[in-house]
């Protein structure tokens, strides 16, 4: 998430028709399209069934915490601020519950190696949110009158400016047409982007990309 002076605390952001169904897939997360299983609560899926390589599934405990560093609110942040940072917050502790290994405000030299590990490229002198099971994503929360083709513009901008190559949409306070996601970032490849997760109004995590 981009964002002017961010701040770290040390502690455990033209659309088409035609909706994609949502599924589970072998991994316990949702997809956008396509036919799986359903998570129990027992036992992890993503410890009995293979997965994609190039997607980002859950390799944690259930009921997990984030690690890294807190993003904080400053005395005197605007109301957008504010709410931005609460919602990147509130995202990384979804995402532990959920079961992904997360990680807040990495350093340089972990986003450095995050990259390297997983072939990705950026700007080393960016400040992504996360690391999600090791690699290198940004958080964005768009207001709740986004249109759909300017969030993904907003995409668009950060895999531009080298901030991420992965990136997950909280969409908890979005008033669009959930429907119309899926069919815009398949309809309008943006050149270097790897990977999007939403999270829906249900905190739901759903797989857009690939």
């Amino acid at each position: 998430m981009a964002r002017p002076n961010k701040t770290r605390h040390s502690g455990s952001s033209g659309n088409r028709p035609g909706p994609r169904s949502v599924s589970k897939g072998q991994d316990g997360a949702a997809h956008a399209g396509g036919r799986g299983r359903s998570r129990g609560k027992s036992a992890p899926s993503h410890a009995r069934y293979p997965v994609d390589p190039t997607t980002t599934h859950p390799t944690g405990p259930s009921d997990g915490v984030p690690t890294g560093k807190r993003t904080i609110i400053e005395p005197g942040q605007g109301e957008e601020g504010r709410r931005s940072i609460g919602r990147e917050n509130a995202i990384a502790d979804l995402l532990a519950t959920k079961g992904y290994v997360t990680h807040q405000n990495p350093s340089s030299e972990e986003v450095a190696q995050a990259r390297q590990n997983h072939d990705d490229h950026g700007d080393p002198g960016k400040e992504p949110d996360y690391l999600i099971e090791g690699r290198v994503f940004d958080c964005y929360s768009p207001n709740p009158a986004t249109s759909t083709r300017n969030a993904w513009s907003y995409v668009e901008d950060k895999v531009q400016r080298e901030q991420t190559q992965r990136v997950i949409i909280d969409l908890k306070e979005w008033r669009g047409d959930l429907s119309s996601i899926a069919p815009q970032f398949h309809n309008w490849d943006i050149p270097g982007l790897k990977e999007v997760k939403i999270v829906t109004p249900d905190e739901e995590i759903i797989q857009i990309l690939p």
